[in-house]
């Protein structure tokens, strides 16, 4: 149930961006698409976008600093792993990317609406792990209505209405289509899955891990090279 809760939090999290970003209150962000400072910087088109990653594993709280300055921080290699998944959904062109540690303790409900796209090591770690999105192809107008367990909030992917609306519009020939292309892809059938990856990009345009794993097999003429066993390396943090 904790981890049920910290992807509906943050499933809430990218709905209130987006809603705020298109509304002009004064207290809302789509103010700040009117600014002529921040349209002399950034142009006409701007908005407010956010990535994040989640992780699970242990980790040491504590304080650190100096007697002028303490900030309380977390520190471990399972830190550094939600900052190096938050990071790469620049690569992926998502706003939220899940490890396999993470959505293995997920409730069956929570995980049929992922999406695997990548099987990848990352640096600070040699060992591979699985990335996962939540697709949101549609925006509702709230999301965080809750039941309340022994003072706890729960969230409840079988019935929430708000959840599988989110998805409105994603087909499911998409998501198998898109799932075959991985399964090739990491299964050395790199002809196999480009043929699949194409037709998943027909389906839904613009879909960034579609561009991400294309254009990774487009660097060796898709054919895998001598190294490959399955999983990538992410290069950049």
């Amino acid at each position: 149930q904790l981890c049920d809760n910290a992807m509906y939090a943050f499933l809430k999290i990218m709905v209130d961006i987006e809603n705020s970003n298109h509304d002009n209150d004064s207290e809302a962000l789509g103010q700040y698409a009117h600014d002529h400072r921040i349209i002399a910087r950034f142009g006409n088109e701007y908005t407010v976008r956010m990535g994040f990653g989640l992780h699970l594993g242990w980790a040491i709280e504590g304080a650190i600093g100096s007697r002028l300055k303490i900030d309380a921080s977390y520190l471990s290699p399972n830190v550094n792993m939600a900052a190096r998944l938050e990071a790469a959904t620049k690569q992926y062109g998502v706003p939220l990317l899940m490890s396999d540690a993470f959505v293995d303790n997920l409730s069956g409900p929570a995980r049929a609406y992922l999406r695997l796209l990548d099987r990848v090591t990352v640096k600070g770690s040699a060992v591979p792990i699985k990335l996962y999105t939540f697709d949101i192809t549609n925006i509702v107008p709230a999301l965080g209505e809750v039941t309340f367990s022994g003072g706890r909030s729960m969230a409840q992917f079988a019935t929430d209405d708000a959840v599988q609306a989110l998805q409105k519009g994603l087909h499911v020939r998409f998501t198998q289509t898109f799932s075959a292309g991985v399964q090739h892809f990491l299964a050395s059938r790199w002809g196999e899955a480009k043929t699949s990856l194409e037709l998943a990009k027909n389906m839904k345009a613009g879909d960034g891990p579609c561009d991400t794993l294309l254009n990774y097999m487009r660097k060796t003429d898709f054919v895998p090279h001598d190294d490959f066993d399955g999983y990538r390396v992410l290069d950049s943090k």
